[in-house]
This record gives structure tokens, C-alpha cells and sequence, in this order.
């Protein structure tokens, strides 16, 4: 049995350093959601960062050209946080932002994944105009 990044992560969060048992339980568990190995997804990722650094998947779709689609899984999620991280590292994309990442997914049999497309960023209106934010009035001091 291969032993994930993600089973390593969450054995160690637990203080636990079997991860080889998370892996198993995972598999009993969850085997039947793992994205299929060298099956390319077609989809997107909306995701942002906040203003406070905290990163926030916000919607992803993918499924293969037959139209079966990609589950949630363990493997899944550490491999979506981690490639969102990257796309934050490698742009540079600043705080306060939402970004739509549209492209294809593909696990690997060692057990990585790719990632080919786009990431761009979504502009933001508001919904509820009476909701916007008013702007801050500049006074001089001492007026």
C-alpha cells in the first residue's frame, strides 16, 4: 500500500506515527471517491485569498469527457489545497482577491497530480447596492 501526502499530514496533525493506518481506513472508507489514476477531469477551482491571509476554496466541478464526476475525497482536498497554494506562490496574487482557475486535472500513478490551464482573476460586484460599502470621507486635520 502506498502511503498519500495527505495520510502523512493528518497522522502527523494527530500526533500519530502510524499514517500508514489513515491510508488504510481512507481506502476502506473513501477508496471508492479517489480521483482515478491517469484520467484526465476537465473543470475549474474558484477560490480567494483573503484580506487576512486565510486562503477559501469557494467551488470546483471536475468530471472525465464521459460526464462521470470527480468526488470529494482526502486525496482530492490535499491535492486541491496544495495546487491553490502554488498558484498563490507563483503569481503573486495579492490579498482581498478571487481568482477561477479552468483547466484539467489529472492524478498520477505516483501519486502527485497536474494541474494545465488557467488562473485568473473574477471582478466582484455587489449584489445589493444599498449594501455597498460607503467610502470613507477625507477631513484634514485641525478643520
Amino acid at each position: 500500500m502506498t502511503i498519500t501526502k495527505a495520510a502523512v499530514r493528518a497522522a502527523a496533525h494527530l500526533g500519530d506515527p502510524f499514517p500508514e493506518n489513515y491510508e488504510r481506513v481512507w481506502q476502506e472508507t473513501w477508496g471508492h471517491l479517489a480521483p482515478h489514476v491517469r484520467q484526465v477531469y476537465v473543470g475549474h477551482v474558484l477560490f480567494t485569498l483573503g484580506c487576512h491571509g486565510d486562503i477559501t476554496v469557494i467551488d470546483w466541478d471536475f468530471e472525465l469527457p464521459d460526464g462521470m464526476a470527480l468526488e470529494g475525497s482526502p486525496w482530492f482536498h490535499t491535492d486541491l489545497h496544495d495546487q491553490v497554494w502554488e498558484w498563490l506562490q507563483q503569481k503573486n496574487l495579492l490579498r482581498g482577491g478571487i481568482w477561477r482557475f479552468d483547466g484539467t486535472f489529472e492524478r498520477l500513478k505516483n501519486g502527485k497530480s497536474r494541474w494545465r490551464g488557467k488562473v485568473r482573476p473574477m471582478r466582484v460586484a455587489y449584489r445589493f447596492s444599498d449594501r455597498r460599502p460607503k467610502k470613507s470621507s477625507t477631513r484634514s486635520a485641525g478643520g
